[in-house]
């Protein structure tokens, strides 16, 4: 019988072509934070605070105001026993009723998913009306896989869902906070080249996770993701819309 002889080179290259390429892993480069919320308690409120449990003040690197009457009280950064709160206090220029206020913080990569957070509105320093607002946090994957996870964490007394409006988009390059706004966001990502990709509604329970795929590729900078809240028996009224953004970077796991 004759032998068909094949070139070792020849081998080693079909060897290589049949191994599966190493998937590109994501790295974190910043988190950025922004709920826009309405003023529903019928009576002016002079302070934004937002609080959150498992994070310290040194997780903070940046935040944004944006508040009705065009005034832009400085943020206030107060270490807590659980935490850190960032309030905005501004009496000379109440929120008045039905207005909407719009706080933004960046995080750094390093800081760990807080475990709570709580949005409240207060006028001089005495509770108001705490916010329903979701928080979310990410799970990286390799080649272009995220897992965001969306977590509301009420006050004891909350216990009802919220009616979530989801939606996520990529860019190409990092969406700055004073752009992460229900009336800005649309026209940013058009200007940008980026896009929305898919939406859901969905019911989210009192400190139950949901864990939403989101889908990137190597051209993608950044991906932004957007929900409203409301109640299941109200869905009309929004009490919060949230926006949060992860910046990201590749790397090849053999580097």
């Amino acid at each position: 019988m004759k032998r068909i002889g094949i070139p070792i080179l020849t081998i080693a290259i079909v060897a290589a072509l049949l191994i599966p390429a190493a998937a590109q892993q994501l790295t974190l480069e910043e988190f950025l934070a922004n709920p826009h919320i309405w003023n529903l308690t019928g009576q002016e409120c002079n302070d934004l605070e937002i609080c959150f449990t498992g994070i310290c003040p040194c997780c903070i690197q940046d935040f944004f105001i944006f508040w009705p009457g065009g005034a832009l009280p400085p943020a206030e950064i107060i270490p807590t026993p659980t935490g850190v709160c960032v309030r905005w206090y501004n009496p000379d220029d109440p929120i008045p009723p039905d207005e909407a206020v719009h706080g933004g913080l960046s995080l750094t990569p390093d800081c760990p998913p807080p475990t709570s957070f709580q949005v409240t509105l207060t006028y001089d320093g005495k509770p108001i009306a705490e916010i329903p607002t979701p928080w979310q946090s990410w799970i990286l994957g390799e080649d272009g896989e995220i897992i965001d996870v969306l977590r509301y964490t009420p006050g004891t007394r909350d216990r009802e869902p919220l009616l979530i409006e989801w939606q996520y988009g990529v860019l190409p390059e990092k969406a700055p906070l004073d752009v992460m706004m229900p009336e800005l966001m649309d026209s940013y990502l058009e200007e940008v080249g980026g896009e929305w990709r898919e939406s859901r509604s969905l019911i989210l329970y009192p400190n139950t996770d949901l864990h939403l795929p989101i889908r990137v590729s190597p051209k993608d900078r950044a991906a932004i993701v957007s929900f409203t809240a409301a109640r299941p028996s109200d869905p009309r009224t929004i009490l919060s819309h949230s926006f949060h953004q992860l910046v990201f970077g590749w790397s090849d796991p053999l580097d």
